[in-house]
């Protein structure tokens, strides 16, 4: 199990971390907020409000439930049999994963391929497993959001963080973008950057799609970065495409999370011998388990029940390949890790302990609405936060430099409260190697104000 110093210096980038609205907790359904409220710890927004992280459970990070179009659903639901037939048949195949261990999954559907935030919380209500929903967008825009700039993307996807999806009130746990074998064209661009900006605003994490034989990750990290986010906060999707141990190494050393999501993938190599079969992509995660990485990776099926934007006919085809549907990981790919020599403990960590290492660093925030979030950061080796706007929230961890980022909730014009330097000094005790003693630098109007000093202990 990951040491406390683990869930410390180390944050999921996938599916279940987020920020959830302390008033909230109070409701076990979403409650519409329009306006920016105080956020928890350990708190994960699910399509039923807030749960607590730790009851997550076993979890798939990267799943559908349905891909379609945006109003697909409104008008032709006859498509899918209409929506109360889907809805049974989706809720009997979630309760039936739920028995056979399932807890939670993260729908990583946005709205341009027909999320519908309705849907996804009726067959969470009726089935009892946790959904965790998503803002963000995948690859081919609409004529509306390929007019907008990534600034304005990165508005929305906020909007949807803080107010909620449409009028629901309903908050996503999550962003999602994407880029496939056209490469990084400029629309795809401009949501990279506006998951980056997003994501530093609001503290919720980015998944992505990526097409990893052609190496489509190295370019999404690279704006990532460009744009200011850590590589913590991110999971790169369906990297089990490849056995590329040099690409997939290079980006886990840069502090990225890789989503092993495509195991059902697999089972067409029946069809075409260069598509990698599921054992071998199984035998990969072995492998970098065995390297060290098994803390950062992640393991799905990217499954749904129902689909649109295929021609007719390929649900009932993805059934006949996959009769195991959301349940191949645990009745396939788990038991071969298992042969293969991966230990229970292993793949508690990349299938509970890692969706669930949401940051135990947050404290409580101010609304938004006091201040503009900014984004201070704390490096152990020497610590010093540094703030430019009129209040800040954030916390990311970076497992390769061991800096992570904590949240101030004071007016940068005055010194901070006594609770949270008390705060501080509790890190002693959770991180022995480094003494109790931190540089608090804050920035307004050209002004810094200090209070100690911090060194790393041998």
């Amino acid at each position: 199990m990951p040491t406390r110093r683990e869930f410390l210096t180390q944050i999921a980038a996938s599916a279940a971390l987020t920020s959830a609205p302390v008033e909230a907790l109070q409701s076990p359904t979403p409650a519409a907020q329009t306006t920016a409220a105080p956020r928890k710890s350990g708190i994960v927004q699910t399509v039923l409000g807030p749960i607590e992280a730790s009851k997550l459970g076993f979890t798939l990070p990267h799943e559908h439930i349905c891909v379609s179009s945006p109003g697909f659903w409104q008008a032709w639901p006859e498509f899918f049999g209409g929506r109360a037939n889907f809805i049974r048949k989706v809720v009997d195949k979630l309760k039936a994963a739920k028995n056979e261990g399932v807890d939670t999954i993260v729908d990583v559907t946005p709205l341009d391929i027909g999320r519908d935030i309705r849907l996804l919380a009726e067959v969470s209500r009726q089935s009892g497993v946790h959904i965790v929903a998503c803002t963000g967008h995948w690859l081919a825009p609409s004529l509306s959001m390929n007019a907008r700039t990534a600034q304005e993307l990165a508005d929305f996807f906020v909007l949807e963080i803080e107010r909620g999806i449409e009028d629901t009130g309903i908050k996503p746990g999550i962003i999602k973008v994407a880029t496939d074998q056209e490469g990084v064209t400029p629309f795809l661009e401009k949501a990279l950057r506006a998951a980056a900006l997003a994501s530093k605003a609001t503290g919720i994490p980015v998944t992505t799609h990526t097409l990893a034989a052609a190496r489509i990750g190295e370019k999404q990290a690279d704006i990532f970065e460009s744009e200011g986010l850590d590589p913590a906060m991110v999971c790169l999707g369906h990297c089990d495409d490849t056995d590329d141990m040099s690409y997939l190494t290079g980006l886990l050393k840069r502090g990225y999370t890789l989503g092993m999501d495509h195991m059902t993938w697999g089972l067409r190599n029946t069809i075409d011998s260069k598509i990698l079969s599921w054992q071998q992509r199984a035998q990969c995660v072995k492998k970098l388990i065995e390297a060290g990485f098994g803390n950062q990776l992640f393991l799905s099926n990217d499954w749904y029940f129902g689909v649109s934007i295929a021609p007719t006919g390929t649900m009932d085809a993805s059934e006949k390949n996959n009769p195991d549907g959301l349940l191949f990981n645990t009745r396939k790919t788990i038991p071969y890790l298992k042969e293969l020599g991966v230990t229970d403990q292993q793949i508690r960590t990349i299938t509970r302990d890692k969706p669930s290492a949401v940051p135990r660093l947050r404290l409580i925030c101010w609304p938004k609405a006091a201040g503009v979030i900014a984004e201070p950061r704390v490096n152990l080796s020497r610590t010093t936060f540094r703030t430019s706007r009129p209040s800040c929230f954030a916390f990311i961890s970076h497992p390769a430099t061991h800096s992570i980022r904590v949240p101030c909730t004071f007016p940068v014009s005055k010194r901070p409260p006594i609770s949270f330097l008390l705060y501080l000094l509790t890190l002693r005790h959770i991180q022995p190697r480094y003494n109790a003693s931190f540089t608090l630098l804050t920035h307004s109007n050209h002004q810094n104000y200090s209070c100690g000093s911090g060194e790393k202990r041998s």
